[in-house]
């Protein structure tokens, strides 16, 4: 109600190129393997579209919301996972500022008219 009453507000969900790309990794024949599972993917994916219908609610009153979408990033959440990063067309893990950075642009001032995308932050990893 707050950002309602003054007619401006920034909204970011942080999501998962899993939720694009409806998981991660190899998913073999039994079922077996993928870096993320199902219920990740689609959680993610959920962020993604939950984010779309806030902003079709909000856009009105001068709230954008928009998502984040990180690829393979360094962080605690990737230490105990093998990344195979030559196949990114930026091949190397991403930053957490990198991360941070886009965020920032999505709630500065200059990002009025971005409003109910996903910004991904992945190397090129998932492409639309």
């Amino acid at each position: 109600p707050h950002m309602r009453e003054q007619g401006y507000g920034r909204l970011v969900n942080i999501s998962s190129v899993s939720g694009l790309a409806g998981g991660i990794g190899p998913v073999f024949a039994d079922g077996a393997g993928g870096r993320s599972g199902a219920a990740y993917a689609a959680s993610k994916g959920g962020a993604i579209n939950l984010t779309k219908w806030i902003a079709r609610q909000v856009g009105a009153w001068g709230i954008t919301c928009n998502t984040v979408a990180p690829g393979p990033i360094a962080s605690p959440m990737a230490a105990s996972g093998d990344y195979d990063v030559a196949a990114i067309p930026v091949p190397r893990m991403g930053e957490p500022h990198e991360v941070a950075a886009a965020v920032a642009y999505l709630v500065d001032p200059s990002s009025a008219y971005v409003n109910g995308t996903c910004l991904r932050v992945d190397g090129g990893m998932v492409m639309s």
